[in-house]
């Protein structure tokens, strides 16, 4: 029996970069917050580790959050990262 690990986020990271750029200047522009920033890891995460932080800074605490759950779903839909799950390698076992 396999057992999981966590997740593996693979990503062509100047791709992931100017994906997750476009998104921000959308927000900042379109939903008038002051800044965004977003970053997203790569490599094997264990259970419950974070994967993607977002910041935004804004007038009103109102703008921010909504700013930041569009900057989550946006991201998720135009997500440049591979995502599959992790599993602790097996014994082998040789018989002779």
């Amino acid at each position: 029996m396999l057992e999981f690990a966590g997740l593996d986020y693979e990503a062509y990271v100047p791709m992931a970069v100017k994906v997750m750029r476009s998104i921000g200047e959308r927000i900042v522009k379109e939903r008038g917050v002051s800044k965004i920033f977003m970053a997203h890891r790569v490599g094997r995460l264990q259970v419950k580790e974070p994967a993607v932080v977002i910041a935004v800074s804004a007038p009103h605490r109102a703008e921010a959050i909504g700013a930041s759950r569009l900057a989550i779903d946006e991201l998720k839909l135009h997500s440049q990262w591979c995502q599959r799950p992790g599993f602790l390698p097996q014994p082998q076992n040789f018989f002779c």
